[in-house]
């Protein structure tokens, strides 16, 4: 179909040239009826007057009507040829645009504006118009070569108050136009804020950053009105001057004998006219310029489209080969040689810090952003070369967050598609698990987002998103962090629907910052600046990365808590070990909190804190810092304590509660003192210690 398309655009194209010659004669006819008026009245005024002949009067009247009336028949013509010509271009550029990569889309549309304004407007006229100038410069010099002097020199003047002008309005112009711009991107900002949470700071903020910017586009139009209100007041002067000047020239020459008064009138008609096209002539040779660039550029996507296939029934074999994708400035690239391959119904997880090139590669692997060197290849062709619709029914993308498009939920789901039927939309919600969700909502499927912007959530917003993914059963899927939005049973679900896929034959590549999902991945790349540095099974590639991250330094003070805690839940990917972990977090709270009442805190102190798994149920965390701890004088005391009691009385000081608590989480607690260091071990099972709401019990 996108062949079909572009074929018939390349056809249209080619048939534009051939309009030029039938058009070229109606203006011929609309031109010559301007001589209509002269010869009316040189007849008038040399037979008719002297005569009195009212026969001859009439007879040229109804010969003047009836090529008036032609006339008006031929610019009918003219007119709706030129406007159905736009709009039949328009017809054939659109598609094919539209179906074009991102990066060359917008040109495609602007070269399409471009073209389509030209010939379907009054710029084709008037250049038209340009080519039966002679016409008229010839009748003047038939009538006197003198009325050539009078069009020259008001053209002559035109010409320098137009350069005049461009030239002292030029910078005001320039800047109300950049000022406009910045406008309508910050117009757009308010626009997403409003839609968006209530910031009230922000948007006040937005909304005064747009007012400035307003002022100046106003500044900027203010500078440059005198210098137009000029340009026009001076051009309508030079075309009333030039009429007087005709009709002077006229009477000099009546009284010379040398032309006759009705072709004095006739000249000033003609002088007229000839003004007015030169006067047009630089703003239409401009028009013309653009549109014979956006004609050649429209004509260049015959070599972008051209070389798309529609292939139906992929199989779900990917592959990649030297993927590179240049920075710019000489900073090392955002991807560089990436190559690898996964097999039909494989699920990789891509993992990696942040600008480490994940979401680029992503884009890369779904066609949406292609690289300039490389090549991704779906089932041995190249996502670069296939079709719109092929892409359509083979490709999946969830960006990180689905965006929400003015339109029902169904409409959201089927991704707008006319055809699309009510099975099809259920069959999607019900692959991605939202149809409950959705069958929940006042107007189920027909509610609008748009509308009701803070009916979802934005993690039920990203399910929506995975639906609309699903909806033409893909076999590549490309999922941009899919659960980061998600609350844990919007994780269950996604670990539902994954092996489902996966099972289906659809090959799945994410990218992952949480790591509760990557336990259903079977292959995992770990990327660093743009780079594989890890690429393999899950368990080998988790097991080479946990081995090199099991250690952290942090500052002891309570600001690197968090830091700790997200560390720690780092050291988790199964979704199993969520009681596992929070056990862990509690332990590595309680240790640093230790840590940190039991030392010094007149000085800056740091710790190097170690996690290891013994099995899958045991592990280690060990905190050691440079310098002696007090904490080791008080774990006699409190071992005394638990092997009587369960619990935390009053009497621990705030330095003893944090020892107090981590003894009963872990199943063994050792703070030492050697040389000049200070150990924090503990060990922890994770049917240990069971905990409720956040307590320990």
């Amino acid at each position: 179909m996108t062949l079909d398309r572009t074929q018939a655009l390349m056809q249209a194209l080619n048939l534009l040239p051939r309009l030029i010659s039938p058009l070229l004669l109606y203006c011929f006819v609309t031109n010559l009826a301007v001589l209509i008026s002269p010869l009316f009245m040189m007849q008038v005024l040399d037979r008719v007057v002297p005569s009195g002949n009212h026969n001859t009067l009439v007879m040229l009247l109804l010969l003047a009507l009836t090529a008036l009336a032609v006339n008006a028949g031929i610019e009918y013509v003219r007119d709706l040829s030129l406007k159905r010509s736009g709009l039949w271009l328009e017809g054939r550029c659109l598609p094919v645009v539209l179906n074009l990569p991102k990066n060359t889309q917008i040109e495609g549309l602007r070269n399409m504006n471009l073209l389509t304004r030209f010939v379907g407007g009054p710029s084709a006229i008037s250049y038209l118009n340009l080519f039966w100038l002679p016409l008229f410069l010839i009748a003047l010099i038939l009538i006197h070569p003198l009325y050539l002097c009078v069009v020259a020199g008001v053209t002559l003047l035109n010409v320098v108050i137009v350069r005049t002008t461009s030239s002292l309005t030029h910078s005001g112009l320039q800047s109300a136009e950049a000022f406009s711009q910045k406008s309508d991107v910050m117009r757009q900002k308010l626009e997403e804020v409003s839609n968006g949470f209530h910031m009230g700071q922000v948007r006040e903020n937005i909304s005064d950053q747009l007012i400035t910017l307003q002022e100046q586009r106003r500044t900027g139009e203010e500078s440059a009105a005198p210098g137009n209100a000029a340009c026009h007041a001076a051009a309508g002067f030079l075309r009333m001057a030039g009429q007087l000047f005709a009709l002077s020239l006229g009477a000099y020459l009546i009284s010379r004998n040398q032309i006759s008064a009705g072709a004095m009138i006739g000249a000033s008609i003609i002088s007229s006219k000839t003004i007015g096209i030169l006067e047009g002539a630089l703003p239409t040779w401009r028009a013309y310029v653009m549109a014979k660039t956006a004609f050649r550029g429209l004509q260049s996507i015959q070599a972008l489209s051209l070389t798309t296939t529609e292939v139906q029934n992929l199989s779900g074999d990917l592959r990649c080969n030297n993927l590179i994708v240049p920075r710019g400035g000489g900073a090392p690239p955002r991807l560089e040689r990436i190559s690898f391959e996964l097999e039909k119904g494989a699920c990789l997880a891509i993992i990696g810090g942040a600008g480490a090139g994940k979401s680029t590669l992503l884009q890369a692997l779904s066609g949406l952003d292609p690289t300039p060197i490389g090549s991704v290849l779906l089932d041995e062709t190249d996502v670069r070369q296939l079709g719109s619709d092929a892409r359509r029914s083979a490709i999946g993308y969830l960006p990180q967050l689905a965006p929400v498009i003015p339109g029902s939920i169904g409409q959201i789901i089927c991704n707008f598609d006319q055809n699309a039927t009510d099975d099809a939309i259920l069959r999607a919600a019900r692959a991605a698990k939202v149809h409950g969700m959705i069958s929940a909502l006042p107007q189920g499927y027909q509610t609008n987002l748009a509308e009701n912007p803070h009916l979802l959530t934005f993690g039920q917003r990203q399910q929506l998103g995975l639906a609309a993914a699903l909806f033409h059963q893909p076999r590549y899927l490309f999922l941009d962090e899919p659960n980061a939005l998600l609350d844990k049973d919007g994780e269950r679900r996604l670990c539902k629907i994954l092996p489902e896929l996966k099972e289906a034959g659809t090959t799945i590549v994410m990218v992952l910052h949480r790591a509760g999902i990557i336990g259903l991945a079977d292959q995992v790349m770990v990327l660093d600046r743009g780079r594989i540095v890890d690429f393999g099974p899950r368990s080998q590639v988790l097991g080479r990365q946990n081995d090199a991250s099991r250690q952290i330094r942090l500052p002891l003070r309570p600001t690197s808590l968090q830091d700790l805690n997200d560390w720690i839940s780092g050291q988790f990917t199964r979704a199993r070990d969520a009681g596992f972990s929070a056990k862990a977090l509690m332990l590595g709270t309680e240790l640093f909190n230790a840590a940190c009442l039991n030392g010094p805190d007149d000085q800056a102190r740091e710790a190097l804190i170690t996690f290891t798994f013994i099995d899958d149920e045991n592990c280690t965390l060990q905190l050691r810092e440079e310098g002696k701890t007090e904490a080791d004088k008080h774990m006699p005391k409190i071992e005394a304590f638990l092997q009587h009691a369960y619990g935390a009385p009053p009497d621990f000081s705030p330095e003893e509660l944090p020892l107090v608590l981590a003894a009963q989480i872990a199943e063994k607690l050792e703070v030492k003192n050697h040389a000049d260091n200070s150990t924090f071990a503990a060990r922890l099972n994770s049917d240990r210690f069971q905990v409720t709401d956040g307590k320990a019990h």
